[in-house]
C-alpha cells in the first residue's frame, strides 16, 4: 500500500482486530469500519473469527456440527464469503 502512495491501513490495528466487536469503543468502531472496507486477507480472517462466535449460541450438537462444517468450508475455500 505504501508503494501505491496510500497510508498503511493495518498499522496499529492489531488489538482492534483481536478484540471482539462488542468490546470496542466508539472511536475503535469507526476505525474498524474503515478497515473492513479493504479486501485484505487480514480482514477476511477477522470476519471468520467474528462468525465463529456464533458456534457458542447453539444448543443442539447437531446444529453446532453443521455450523462448524460450513465454517471450516469457508476457511478452506477463499472463494466463499464468511
Amino acid at each position: 500500500m505504501r508503494r501505491e502512495g496510500r497510508a498503511p491501513i493495518l498499522r496499529k490495528s492489531r488489538w482492534l482486530l483481536l478484540r471482539r466487536s462488542e468490546n470496542l469503543g466508539a472511536d475503535q468502531h469507526f476505525r474498524l469500519r474503515d478497515l473492513l472496507r479493504y479486501n485484505l486477507k487480514t480482514v477476511r480472517a477477522y470476519l471468520l473469527k467474528e462468525a465463529f462466535q456464533q458456534l457458542w449460541e447453539y444448543n443442539s450438537p447437531a446444529w453446532a456440527g453443521k455450523f462448524l462444517d460450513e465454517w471450516c468450508h469457508q476457511t478452506i475455500d477463499p472463494a466463499s464469503n464468511p
